[in-house]
């Protein structure tokens, strides 16, 4: 039976401390009381916000890619250059123009492709692609906009990425972080290694590969989706890399780099979030975190990456110290 990780851990907190776990959501974990000598709480695991000390103002602001940026980039942090743009027009006549469906055109061909775009509100990952063309945006609209209202847009930067997580003053862990890899066989075309994957993450929420938007990708490094990678041969596949769509992490440390936690920090309380995920991307040339800009940042972030035996009292520890600060 799946039970949600942030359910796994707030029940394994409650019983180090000795208070009591309630599951109100028939064993499933998305809906939990917590309680302590007549005090209780209420939590939630999945799209609510698991943190009850974050403020839902916040919370709202960061899960809003655009505005989250436009708050960061107003304070003086560096972020990404993007925009949102509308890919419906359910609510048209209660917004000024310069950021529809038509416009998106418009500022991709500003920015010059490859351009990366994801949902304004998506989370894990999902539909987090690199676009090539025109023809390839205006699919990707038509596709995402079946689920999502509007996009962003943003400039196409490679770099290292990183993870960090933040509580009040403190910075609990980092890593880096890598996009998800088909692994070769010798025998499986490209192609159908990414039919496997796709078939791999259905039921779970998140979007598929869209091949035709890899061509050019592929092409770029002498293959196409007709290629055959050797036995064990890796092939990043995307601009994504949360752990949700197959990325891995690395260089985990609870002392993370002194330059990736002064921006993180300062990015959580220019957003006033005390519980925060803050990704950034160096794109310095020799990779030495000289130069650093702000992905996103995430106020109800995933303590998945912890799950693994070894870190699981990390995560532990972060709710412990939560819990009985509210109860």
């Amino acid at each position: 039976m799946y039970v949600p990780d942030q359910a796994k851990l707030i029940k394994e907190s409650s019983n180090k401390l000795g208070y009591k776990y309630t599951d109100l959501d028939e064993g499933n974990g998305y809906l939990i009381k917590v309680e302590n000598k007549g005090n209780y709480v209420f939590l939630s695991s999945g799209s609510i916000c698991s943190y009850p000390i974050n403020s839902a103002t916040s919370v709202g602001l960061a899960s809003d890619k655009s505005h989250s940026a436009r708050i960061l980039t107003s304070m003086g942090l560096p972020c990404i250059p993007g925009n949102h743009f509308f890919v419906t027009d359910s609510h048209v006549k209660l917004r000024n123009p310069g950021h529809e469906y038509s416009d998106a055109f418009d500022y991709a061909e500003k920015l010059g492709y490859p351009i990366f775009c994801k949902p304004n509100s998506g989370s894990r990952g999902d539909f987090a692609e690199r676009i090539n063309s025109k023809r390839s945006l205006r699919e990707y609209i038509e596709t995402v906009k079946q689920k999502y209202t509007s996009i962003l847009i943003q400039k196409f930067i490679v770099g290292k990425e990183y993870r960090l997580f933040c509580f009040d003053d403190d910075v609990i862990f980092g890593y880096k972080k890598s996009p998800n890899y088909l692994v070769g066989d010798g025998v499986c075309t490209i192609s159908e290694q990414i039919d496997n994957y796709n078939e791999s993450i259905q039921g779970i929420g998140i979007s598929s590969i869209n091949k035709r938007n890899l061509v050019d990708f592929l092409g770029e490094r002498n293959r196409s989706l007709a290629s055959i990678l050797a036995k064990d041969e890796k092939l990043y596949i995307q601009g994504r890399a949360n752990l949700s769509t197959g990325g891995e992490i690395s260089d985990f440390s609870t002392i993370p780099n002194e330059e990736l936690s002064k921006l993180s920090l300062s990015c959580s309380k220019v957003m006033n979030l005390r519980i925060c995920g803050v990704d950034i991307i160096d794109v310095s040339e020799h990779n030495d975190l000289s130069k650093l800009m702000v992905l996103e940042i995430n106020g109800n972030p995933s303590l998945s990456s912890l799950m693994e035996s070894e870190r699981m009292s990390i995560a532990i520890d972060i709710w412990v110290r939560l819990l009985k600060e509210i109860l």
